[in-house]
């Protein structure tokens, strides 16, 4: 029997450095501190629930 493990890479503008990229879409400042706990507190509470409950685990 063989056993696939599969890489799975979240990719979002959250981890993407664009260098012109300064404001969102309401015209807020990015990149900021208060910008970068709002985003983690975001992933923590909806992305990251949702890519642990994944039936198959065989992914890193």
């Amino acid at each position: 029997m063989v056993f696939v493990t599969y890489k799975h890479y979240i990719i979002t503008r959250f981890n993407l450095r664009k260098s012109d990229w300064n404001t969102g879409k309401k015209n807020i400042s990015v990149l900021t501190d208060q910008w970068h706990d709002n985003r983690f507190e975001l992933f923590a509470n909806f992305c990251f629930p949702f890519v642990a409950a994944q039936t198959n685990k065989n992914f890193e």
